[in-house]
């Protein structure tokens, strides 16, 4: 499920853990994937990740991921190694209409979800940033997916580590009921020093 939130540029740099990439200013896209990768997967897992807008490196273009977390150690491990995406390992619930992430006993988001009876073929392209350990990582992931419109209504509880991207609220959203997705080898470069 890929839920859409705009989010204001500035802001969003003071909350992305490692050392933030250059974002343009004022408002830009953000937004939130919930994905179950099942049987036909490389790997079976559950995942969040936290888009905080759209970054830009020379002439690349992409959404930069600020927060994401699996509840698969070798998505994990994959993840930070390949793609220099920070992930961590958290717990998801997840039925028809409501997806819950936690980590331990704290609640991270909740998500109520609202679909549409139609199913629509789409294409996807999706350019990213991973940044971790001094590496910026920038990959393009590419795809079909087969999904419905859909309202998802976000809650992030006090206390979050998403507390501050300004996600509340209510959101349109797709629904994927099947996603063929390639995320190639990323291009990696060193980060750029602060401050320059």
């Amino acid at each position: 499920m890929l839920v859409a939130a705009p989010v204001r540029a500035p802001r969003t740099a003071s909350a992305v853990e490692a050392p933030p990439l250059r974002l343009p200013a004022g408002w830009t896209v953000g937004g939130v994937l919930l994905a179950r990768y099942g049987s036909g997967s490389t790997l079976a897992y559950h995942e969040i990740v936290v888009f905080s807008g759209l970054a830009r490196r020379g002439a690349r273009l992409g959404l930069a991921v600020s927060w994401i977390a699996v509840d698969s150690p070798s998505s994990l491990a994959g993840g930070r190694a390949i793609w220099a995406l920070p992930k961590r390992l958290a717990e998801f619930t997840w039925t028809h209409n409501i997806v819950t992430v936690a980590k331990g006993d704290a609640p991270v988001l909740r998500a109520h979800v609202r679909r549409r009876a139609a199913r629509i073929p789409l294409p996807v392209l999706a350019p990213f940033f991973g940044q971790l350990d001094g590496r910026v990582a920038y990959a393009v992931a590419h795809g079909r997916l087969r999904g419905a419109p859909a309202l998802v209504e976000l809650e992030v509880p006090a206390g979050s580590p998403l507390t501050g991207f300004g996600l509340d609220g209510r959101r349109p959203a797709i629904a994927a009921t099947a996603l063929d997705l390639v995320v190639p080898l990323p291009r990696t470069a060193r980060s750029r020093p602060q401050g320059r």
